[in-house]
């Protein structure tokens, strides 16, 4: 248990930290374009042409973010952003450049506040002690459902998943309603469409073999109605599914 889950968390952390990095540097390359549309305004006939200079140099730190190999060379750098004091001028357009200024200047302070790269030694005690309260938390909830099931055989009741569950067995032949369980347990691994339409089972129908009594009911409803269709999970999925005369 504790391999894959060191496994997972690196496979995870690699995910997010890749996503963020792009992210980032989408964003910076943003803000260089900023900062040419303040060089524009700098260089305009009567334009504040006195704060090209650092408006050029801060366009070029962007850049240089935006060129870095990976998100610990990005952060790195953040931290030794400066920023300097712009010369003062009387030209027209000065208040535009300098809110334009602001803007990416506000961007790069923000990030320099809440990125920072943490000390090897700090970074690997709080993964390692992460790992153990989650193992605790896998421990306790196995220890739950061992005894709840017991509870439920000891008073002969079933509750609503089991309910699920056995139309299962009833409505897919033996094997299928296994895997369709199995299926149902990484449902949250499942993107959702960015329709917002759910994409669980996806080209599943031609590979489940239903029994003979689904078919038999899916023969004799015409129609079904879901309430609140959007809260329901995998295994309703397929119950509905089963019992669906469109599938003829």
């Amino acid at each position: 248990m504790e391999g894959l889950l060191e496994e997972d968390s690196l496979s995870r952390r690699e995910k997010w930290e890749k996503d963020l990095y792009e992210d980032m540097k989408s964003r910076l390359e943003n803000l260089s374009l900023l900062y040419e549309e303040a060089l524009d305004l700098c260089r305009e006939p009567n334009g504040p042409i006195e704060y090209e200079e650092r408006i050029l140099e801060e366009r070029d730190q962007c850049l240089a973010l935006a060129h870095t190999d990976n998100l610990e060379d990005l952060v790195r750098g953040l931290e030794n952003l400066s920023f300097g004091r712009l010369k003062s001028t009387k030209s027209e357009g000065k208040e535009l450049v300098k809110s334009l200024r602001e803007r990416g200047k506000k961007t790069l302070k923000t990030w320099q506040e809440n990125y920072r790269l943490l000390p090897k030694e700090l970074e690997e005690e709080v993964e390692e002690k992460g790992q153990k309260r989650i193992l605790e938390i896998v421990r306790l909830c196995l220890l739950f459902l061992e005894r709840y099931q017991k509870e439920k055989e000891e008073r002969a009741v079933l509750d609503f998943s089991d309910l699920e569950h056995f139309a299962l067995k009833l409505l897919y032949q033996d094997g299928d309603d296994r895997a369709i369980e199995a299926e149902a347990e990484i449902e949250e691994e499942i993107e959702v469409g960015k329709e917002g339409t759910k994409e669980i089972g996806i080209g599943k129908e031609k590979e489940v073999r239903y029994s003979p009594l689904a078919d038999e009911l899916a023969k004799s409803y015409r129609e079904i109605l879901v309430d609140e269709y959007q809260d329901s999970n995998l295994v309703q999925e397929y119950i509905v599914r089963a019992l669906s005369q469109e599938r003829f």
